[in-house]
């Protein structure tokens, strides 16, 4: 995808899990809304590479509403399959303690909560809001730790009628 929708017409909302570097092309033209989520434990790209491919996204695009959510103690692989091991092929699994095997969400849950981000925002994108409520799955814990050009409420927050769609 050339242009993150710019390239493609009629692209409402553009969504990275756990996005390489440099996996979000920069922006060509109109940008639609962007979402990214990231695992703290990503086993593949580090995490601060991840932050720096938003950084830049947010950059390269200061008019298109991105979001970055950072869900913690998740793994790339069980966060986007769900399951299977974070510790074989080529990977380098944070050794820090909150990615300690133990530590980890389960995998079901991993993948739950990536559902639950990944939901909220299409369909908020689609329903025209400019203000985010992004939810989470109980016993998970996520925050936002980038934003651009939009307002985000946590969840179980609404938004001020001033923001939600006519």
């Amino acid at each position: 995808m050339a242009g993150l929708g710019g390239d493609i017409p009629g692209t409402k909302a553009v969504v990275s899990i756990e996005p390489s570097v440099p996996a979000l092309p920069k922006p060509v033209g109109t940008t639609p809304p962007i979402l990214a989520v990231l695992g703290q434990c990503d086993e593949q790209i580090p995490l601060a590479d991840n932050r720096k491919e938003v950084r830049d996204l947010i950059a390269f695009a200061p008019k298109a509403p991105v979001v970055s959510v950072l869900l913690q103690h998740a793994t790339h692989i069980d966060m986007v399959t769900g399951g299977g091991s974070h510790t074989i092929g080529p990977v380098t699994p944070d050794q820090s303690p909150a990615c300690a095997p133990g530590a980890l969400l389960k995998p079901d849950l991993q993948r739950a909560a990536s559902v639950q981000l990944v939901g909220d925002f299409i369909e908020q994108t689609f329903g025209g809001m400019t203000t985010y409520r992004l939810g989470e799955v109980q016993g998970s814990t996520s925050a936002v730790e980038a934003t651009s050009r939009h307002r985000w409420c946590p969840a179980g927050h609404h938004p001020p009628p001033s923001t939600r769609p006519r």
